[in-house]
């Protein structure tokens, strides 16, 4: 981390009073990877090389992760270099007969159940 010290007038980087916006401060310059007011938030990735098999995904925030890694289905944890032992169902041996199906939108399709024999706080068995 490198500190530099400036004169300048700039209210974004500090916030700070209007009698303090000509005086000196000190701005951080976080090495790569790192940010916030003292580069104390490390992102997930930087590039997709950062996650292994899997994609870095900037999701546009302005909050922690601003970056994070995305495997692909099978794979998970760091760099998605484990190897999910469950089995992923497929179209084909998905059983969604017990599930009502609500579609959303012409892109969004949702099933759900309700399941544990409560509805609503009331047993199904009453």
């Amino acid at each position: 981390m490198s500190l530099r010290k400036r004169s300048q007038t700039t209210t974004s980087i500090l916030n700070l009073p209007q009698k303090q916006l000509n005086k000196p401060y000190i701005i951080i310059i976080s090495p790569s990877g790192f940010w916030g007011p003292r580069c104390q938030y490390e992102e997930e990735c930087i590039s997709d090389i950062d996650c292994g098999k899997g994609s870095c995904i900037d999701l546009g925030g302005t909050s922690l992760p601003q970056r994070q890694c995305f495997c692909p289905p099978g794979l998970h944890g760091e760099r998605c270099s484990k190897k999910n032992l469950a089995e992923l169902p497929t179209r084909a041996s998905l059983d969604l007969s017990s599930y009502r199906k609500e579609v959303l939108s012409k892109a969004v399709t949702l099933y759900h159940k309700v399941s544990g024999g409560y509805f609503w706080g009331q047993s199904n068995t009453q």
